[in-house]
């Protein structure tokens, strides 16, 4: 049985999650919607790094707050089992880079750091041949203490944070008001939510006197009671919460509490066991699979696939498909079947400077592995999990962040985030495909690196498709970025189809925001100079409109010169055209012939394709001035092939 921590982060998700920012500023592509310390050691392949390459980036709790000076350690293994150190520190922004260890690929790395008498780890990383890697070490804000409204540490409901405590024992959770109390009323053994449950909360001041506050839960089972410290609310005074989850039940109540005088506060009631130990930090309780890798007992050309499901139980009999993908554009696939053990091994054609990848199909939904290369020191390694995949969209949740900036020539450029978490243990995977959606008038768009494991995207379309099924239990980031003209305000229409919890959008200082119901975001920006506005929930379909103002607009006297500029230019190629001399089509085909018997004159018997090319446009000049009566010249003319 899984822990709580899915379930408050589903609670909670509306509240914070995006509050980590956009690729613009601040988090790093990738980074995590709520606070850095989540992803602190797990690295990314960077295809903009060289191979070879580690930068490791340490922060003090937060993005604003780069650690200087720090030395890095970074402990290197090759495939070959070869070890060695490197040292670097970091610089003004917080990253140490090393570099030159093209030796060591197909082997992983460690790095270390120590900061504040904390010390930090990343997982290992992979040395890809074609990419170099990128890490973030995050330590406890200086200053920051371990008790409630701590911000330098993941909290409750995020991953690497600590255990969310048993149903009905109220806990601190960070990202939620002071005096804001959150329930969440939950199934655990059917793993979802008890929506349109009445949540009674009992408030006992110290003199004894008793009120009570009764709301009910929405469809993902939450209630919120604020207002809950002095002056609305005594201090000293005892909370306790309940709630009727079923027909014939007894009531479920939760301990008494007092609210923390810093931040907000959450509470579970909730039908069902619940097993409390401890789990990995990975997303969604589950453990990290490896990335690929070397191992030198395999044989060279051979790739062993590893199979399983959200479970981890290996999964048999699942058929696959290695595919090579070089500079031909050709795919050359090579098949598998996993066996008893969930493993399948295929030999595969080895090449330098190809890439290679796993493909698989279950219950419908198609996934694919971390690209690799194949390395002649042994065969590779690949682990995939795979889940049963669900095409109810009541399933996902999800929140919409925009952060909009001008440009030049009157256009605005528009990141557009949005975070998505699937409940229950099956992978979203929509039978007819999912389309992500920019707002109306979009131009250019392009999917952020962030997201290009998780959005296709065809060059020319207006939008983005889901590439593969969005795993459970933990956040998605979708990501996108384009471009909409301005007059100096760009307006913004946009709509999703999924369960829009929260909506946001990030202000400048010199913007202006115009939308219905915009309240400023107790949440601090992740940009300097920018506010948080939210704009509400928005029902699958439903459109969120809004306008940003105060943007920069080019000159109209700058507009009218380039008109004018460009009717001119239009005017004088028109009169060339009607007033060049005329030459007639033989003077053309001759002048044409001699241009391409000179250029195959010079071209070297070796280059055959060259030849070739330049001899069928000969032939077709020849037929055309032979229609016209032109005669051949008698010396011998290269052959030409037949039509």
């Amino acid at each position: 049985m899984r822990t709580l921590r899915t379930i408050v982060a589903a609670v909670a998700l509306s509240g914070a999650a995006l509050v980590g920012g956009s690729s613009v500023a601040g988090p790093p592509p990738g980074g995590p919607p709520i606070d850095p310390r989540a992803m602190s050691g797990i690295p990314r392949a960077d295809p903009q790094l060289p191979a070879g390459t580690i930068t490791i980036r340490v922060l003090d709790g937060g993005f604003d707050a780069p650690a200087t000076d720090v030395e890095v350690t970074v402990e290197v293994t090759g495939a070959d089992g070869k070890t060695e150190t490197r040292t670097a520190k970091t610089d003004a922004q917080g990253r140490a880079t090393v570099a030159d260890l093209s030796a060591f690929i197909g082997g992983t790395a460690v790095a270390k750091a120590t900061r504040g008498g904390e010390a930090m780890s990343s997982q290992p990383i992979q040395l890809f041949a074609e990419a170099g890697s990128r890490v973030m070490l995050v330590a406890a804000k200086a200053g920051a203490t371990a008790g409630a409204g701590s911000t330098g540490a993941p909290k409750h409901g995020e991953a690497g944070g600590p255990e969310v405590p048993q149903p009905g024992t109220a806990f601190v959770l960070d990202g939620t008001p002071a005096g804001e109390l959150v329930v969440g009323t939950f199934d655990l053994d059917a793993r979802k939510p008890i929506g349109n449950v009445e949540v009674t909360l009992t408030i006992t001041a110290p003199g004894g006197e008793v009120q009570t506050r009764k709301a009910i839960s929405d469809a993902r089972g939450k209630v919120a009671f604020d207002k809950l410290l002095p002056p609305d609310v005594a201090a000293g005074t005892q909370l306790e919460v309940s709630a009727t989850l079923g027909a014939g039940q007894a009531p479920k109540t939760s301990t008494r509490f007092t609210m923390d005088a810093k931040v907000g506060m959450a509470v579970v009631l909730a039908n069902g066991e619940f097993n409390a130990a401890p789990q990995a930090a990975a997303a969604g309780g589950r453990a990290q699979l490896p990335g690929p890798r070397v191992v030198p007992s395999l044989p060279n050309g051979t790739v062993r696939v590893r199979i399983v499901d959200g479970g981890d139980v290996p999964v048999p009999g699942l058929g696959f498909e290695i595919v090579k993908k070089d500079q031909t554009g050709n795919d050359v696939r090579f098949a598998g079947t996993t066996g008893p053990d969930g493993n399948g091994e295929v030999p595969v054609t080895v090449q330098s400077d190809a890439i290679y990848m796993v493909e698989a199909r279950y219950d419908g939904g198609p996934y694919t592995s971390a690209m690799f290369q194949v390395d002649k020191r042994g065969g590779i390694a690949i682990d995939m999990r795979v889940f049963a995949v669900t095409d109810d969209v009541s399933k996902v949740r999800s929140v919409v962040q925009f952060d909009i900036d001008e440009l030049e020539n009157d256009l605005a450029r528009v990141v557009q985030l949005q975070d998505v978490m699937v409940t229950g243990d099956e992978a979203y995977w929509p039978k007819d495909g999912l389309r992500i959606v920019p707002a109306d008038g979009a131009k250019s768009v392009t999917v952020l690196p962030m997201s290009e494991e998780w959005l296709a995207h065809d060059e020319k379309a207006p939008y983005a498709k889901l590439a593969g099924p969005i795993p459970p239990g933990e956040l998605t980031r979708l990501a996108m970025a384009y471009v909409i003209e301005h007059d100096g305000t760009v307006e913004i229409d946009f709509s999703t189809a999924l369960d829009s919890l929260e909506t946001s959008v990030m202000v400048g200082a010199n913007q202006t925001l115009n939308a219905a119901g915009a309240k400023k975001s107790e949440h601090p920006s992740p940009i300097p100079d920018k506010t948080l506005w939210v704009m509400g929930p928005r029902a699958p379909g439903a459109k969120l409109e809004f306008a940003i103002g105060g943007l920069v607009t080019r000159n109209p006297l700058y507009r009218t010169i380039g008109l004018f500029g460009g009717l001119a230019l239009l005017l004088a190629t028109v009169a060339g055209v009607a007033l060049r001399p005329r030459v007639d089509l033989r003077t053309r085909l001759v002048a044409r012939r001699d241009e391409l018997l000179a250029e195959l004159d010079g071209i070297p018997a070796a280059q055959k394709d060259r030849r070739e090319r330049v001899i069928a446009a000969l032939d077709r000049v020849w037929r055309e001035l032979d229609v016209l009566g032109e005669p051949r010249p008698s010396a011998p003319q290269p052959k030409v092939p037949v039509a």
